[in-house]
């Protein structure tokens, strides 16, 4: 039931791309963007790649797609299995700043995203 909720949540962000807080820069409001372009913009570059990007002492670069796969943070298929669900949810991660709540969009569509395969282009 709870991959159900995520899958459909994840297929509401997608069919909502178009909102402005999650366009890149320089997008139309016509374009969409991919899941991990949103998590990038509202996740990883605020919260996560001010500190891990590549040559980053603990191994994990948030800061490219490649990075993030390359780091094995993430479980394709298994967000319960992935050290980035796992340090967001104990708290432990982001270290500074507002802490993400399990109930926030951006940490289910993280979720969502990881159980649905962690494509970079959706």
């Amino acid at each position: 039931m709870r991959f159900l909720i995520f899958s459909f949540f994840g297929m509401c962000i997608v069919a909502c791309g178009n909102h402005s807080s999650t366009k890149p820069n320089g997008a139309s409001g016509d374009e969409t963007i991919s899941v991990y372009a949103m998590l990038n913009n509202d996740l990883f570059a605020p919260k996560c790649s001010i500190c891990h990007t590549a040559g980053h002492f603990s191994g994990v670069d948030t800061s490219s797609y490649q990075g993030l796969i390359n780091s094995g943070v993430i479980d394709p298929g298994n967000p319960g299995g992935s050290l980035l669900v796992s340090s967001i949810a104990s708290g432990f991660m982001p270290p500074r700043g507002p802490r993400i709540s399990t109930s926030d969009d951006i940490f289910l569509l993280l979720e969502s995203w990881i159980q649905t395969g962690a494509s970079e282009l959706d």
